[in-house]
């Protein structure tokens, strides 16, 4: 039975990470609206900007 109750301890905070998180995450996707994109960057990185020439026009 502790085996168990211990699972249970584990489980627990990780399920509430887990939830909150979401949270999180959802709070963001409704501010970003239509801005948020699956496949774009991690929230919060940002980038140099590119050379005039980085892809061969000027």
């Amino acid at each position: 039975r502790r085996e168990k109750e211990g699972l249970h301890m584990v489980v627990e905070p990780i399920y509430w990470q887990q939830a909150v998180e979401h949270q999180a995450i959802s709070a963001v996707k409704a501010q970003l609206g239509r801005l948020f994109r699956e496949d774009g960057p991690i929230l919060g990185v940002e980038f140099d900007p590119l050379p005039p020439d980085a892809f061969g026009y000027r």
